[in-house]
């Protein structure tokens, strides 16, 4: 119920203000989660908006269903090279990371990321990304709280790309 409370109040605050000349980004996305040499597939769904024509914040969902995680995070985004098709860019999230045992665990996650976007017309784009999602939780550690994350997905924009 918390996650579904942050996660309206977030998707609020990033899309309410679209008078803005500004970009919004929404993007599927397919993950593989590498831990302990084992690959988990997950999916995710992201949204972006850019305060400035570097800077974007947004909110992500990310499930794993062979490990039953789930992820639910806030990101800030710094974007270079603009005005060209391709943009690298540096992130970082941060957020709640829940897991389900025969009991619900929920721990709070920070995830530093790299990755690049390709524009593939004005509307859409490529994106690549890799990450290294890591719940933070006291005492006990549980199998992938530490791992690398891969993800490739279309972004859809909506806006000014600036």
């Amino acid at each position: 119920m918390r996650i579904r409370i942050i996660l309206f109040i977030v998707l609020g605050v990033v899309y309410v203000n679209t008078t803005v000349k500004a970009q919004i980004q929404l993007m599927p996305s397919a993950n593989v989660l590498i831990s302990d040499a084992t690959a988990f597939g997950a999916g995710s769904i992201s949204g972006r908006y850019f305060v400035s024509p570097h800077i974007a914040t947004g909110v992500n969902v990310r499930y794993i269903p062979t490990t039953r995680i789930a992820m639910a995070t806030l990101e800030a985004d710094y974007f270079f090279n603009l005005g060209k098709s391709i943009r690298p860019f540096l992130g970082f999230e941060a957020g709640v990371f829940s897991r389900y045992e025969g009991a619900a665990y929920t721990n709070p996650g920070i995830a530093p990321k790299v990755g690049l976007q390709k524009k593939l017309s004005s509307l859409m784009g490529l994106q690549l990304e890799i990450s290294y999602p890591t719940i933070i939780r006291k005492g006990q550690r549980f199998e992938g709280s530490s791992a690398f994350q891969a993800g490739v997905g279309l972004n859809f924009s909506i806006g000014n790309d600036k």
